[in-house]
């Protein structure tokens, strides 16, 4: 009775080494992963402080008569027009945007590929082709990024040259 009692014992010993070599391990690849994550950060974010990389003193830049430059940037904003394009129509008939970057997204209703032609209206000339917006593969949309000036576009699918929509960018 007493040799049957120390091999349960001794298995219970093992098994408790074990289980704490196991949490040993996690416990260091937890660590590994967290210092390896906290390297890389302070490796990013190292010289972007004043006076980091060019070895000037927070003093220096902020002394009197002397004006760190501030740069200011725009938000960056990008319009978005949806167009949709249906077996025999268009969806909207007349869209109006601002001038600067637009995002011109066509999403396909059909069950074929769409082609959405986008052209400048100049008076007393041609229409001038600005893009071709393709969806390939029966694609349900695809977005084609533009940068618009002032002035009237109209919009059509190419296999419907007659059905037109109207782009106003003011």
């Amino acid at each position: 009775m007493c040799a049957t009692a120390r091999k349960q014992s001794g298995k219970e010993f093992t098994m408790l080494t074990i289980n704490a070599l196991k949490r040993q391990v996690l416990l260091f690849v937890v660590m590994f992963f967290f210092l390896i994550t906290v390297s890389a950060f302070l490796s990013h974010t190292s010289g972007k402080g004043i006076g980091a990389s060019s070895g000037t003193s927070i003093e220096a830049a902020v002394s009197p008569g002397r004006f760190a430059p501030v740069q200011t940037l725009a938000p960056f904003f990008r319009q978005m027009v949806r167009v949709f394009i249906h077996g025999d129509d268009l969806y909207p008939c007349a869209v109006t945007v601002k001038p600067g970057r637009v995002v011109l997204r066509v999403e396909n209703q059909t069950q074929t590929d769409a082609s959405l032609m986008l052209e400048q209206i100049l008076p007393g000339q041609a229409p001038l082709l600005i893009a071709n917006v393709r969806t390939l593969l029966g694609a349900k949309r695809v977005d084609q990024e533009l940068v618009l000036a002032a002035g009237t576009y109209v919009y059509f699918e190419e296999n419907h040259p007659t059905i037109r929509g109207k782009l106003i960018v003011q």
